[in-house]
């Protein structure tokens, strides 16, 4: 393996330095909202450690609602599929991006919208 680390100089502005491989996580795309009922909630790019809040927000959609977002009905356990949720939970942020909203009331664990 090979391993390298490549110093600038601090006179160098941030746009003239190399692109990354890999962009970092879009922290300028989170903010908080509160719906309408007043509940808070954390609008922010969806992140790798997400898949399993992922799985459980999925067991707790409706056929109705399977219907209406996926314009068909697709079983749990193919909605849920790891191969299926990688590619939904692992985004190269310069492409493309999932934006998720997570209810951030105190006490309580995080939730899906």
């Amino acid at each position: 393996m090979d391993a390298r680390i490549v110093l600038h100089n601090l006179e160098i502005g941030e746009d003239n330095l190399p692109r990354l491989a890999i962009r970092p996580y879009p922290q300028q795309y989170v903010r908080t909202w509160k719906l309408k009922d007043g509940t808070p909630i954390l609008i922010r790019p969806i992140r790798p450690e997400d898949e399993p809040m992922m799985v459980k927000f999925h067991g707790t959609l409706s056929e109705n609602t399977v219907l209406f977002r996926y314009f068909g009905l697709l079983k749990l356990e193919r909605r849920v599929a790891h191969d299926r949720l990688v590619r939904m939970c692992f985004n190269d942020y310069d492409r493309e991006l999932a934006i998720v909203a997570v209810s951030i009331l105190p006490g309580l664990s995080h939730r899906y919208f």
